[in-house]
């Protein structure tokens, strides 16, 4: 029997303090249910991790969902699976985030203060930035037309992906009545580890593959005038300048976290980290 979709879940242990079985669960409650999924676990880098299950997969619809995130609408995959099989020149949907019903004061701070870290629920279909691997569908012959996920970055995965697809002449788009709830920290601590070991990740990736590295808008909106490419210098002094903007309108969390990413970038420059796996 044909499947529909397969669901791609990259996780490096499988349990993820608890949220990986969670998520699975509710998986069941999804009013859409043609799908099969794969559980990708033990790969160091997430790219490597979701070409794999592309590989594997049965479906014409990929999937991909982080392995921390909360389905928050019983209809997200019906909605995103419709949207792709009505239009055609959809290349990738994607669903909002908004901040789960029982967060705590700290991530709900981070949503006000971190930029794309909150995307509010829309009622029509969107063009957008916001699509990204939290959760978003892709056709499968799209997936691999235009090259799969790039195995060697370690930072910049999902703009890189939405570049290449709107090159091939694709939208990316955010789907209506559809939306997860995904933080990027739970506390101060885990907050300020991520950011440092995404700065490290990020001057790896300007090392290896700085043709790869893609302009994000931090609103989420593809823009008018938008650049895919920006100087490696321009995006460092526009950096201090967001971090001094930070610190003077006592956006306290964003200031910690762009400070974090900063030391992380100039710790794995200075003194020549090796390269993750």
């Amino acid at each position: 029997m044909d499947i529909k979709a397969s669901v791609i879940i990259p996780s490096r242990d499988g349990y993820r303090e608890g949220k990986v079985p969670k998520l699975l669960n509710s998986l069941k409650e999804q009013t859409f249910q043609d799908f099969e999924v794969h559980l990708v676990k033990g790969e160091s880098r997430q790219g490597r991790a979701i070409n794999k299950g592309a590989r594997l997969a049965k479906g014409g619809i990929l999937i991909i969902l982080d392995d921390d995130a909360q389905l928050g609408s019983r209809d997200i995959f019906m909605n995103i699976v419709r949207a792709l099989d009505r239009d055609k020149t959809i290349g990738m949907a994607g669903v909002s985030i908004i901040a789960s019903p029982d967060a705590s004061d700290f991530q709900k701070r981070l949503t006000k203060e971190i930029p794309r870290t909150y995307f509010p629920v829309v009622e029509k279909i969107t063009d957008s930035d916001m699509a990204q691997h939290g959760c978003c569908a892709i056709p499968k012959k799209v997936f691999f037309d235009v090259g799969q996920e790039d195995e060697s970055m370690m930072r910049g995965l999902d703009p890189l992906l939405r570049y290449k697809i709107r090159k091939a002449g694709y939208r990316v788009v955010i789907v209506p009545d559809s939306w997860i709830y995904h933080t990027i920290a739970d506390n101060y601590k885990q907050l300020v580890r991520k950011m440092f070991r995404n700065g490290i990740q990020a001057y790896w990736t300007y090392s290896i593959r700085p043709e790869a590295v893609i302009e994000t808008p931090e609103d989420g909106a593809p823009g008018r005038g938008f650049s895919a490419k920006r100087p490696r210098a321009y995006r460092a002094i526009r950096s201090l300048a967001r971090l001094i903007l930070s610190l003077f309108t006592f956006r306290l969390l964003a200031f910690s976290a762009r400070v974090s990413y900063m030391s992380g970038y100039l710790y794995a420059m200075l003194l020549k980290r090796s390269m993750p796996a």
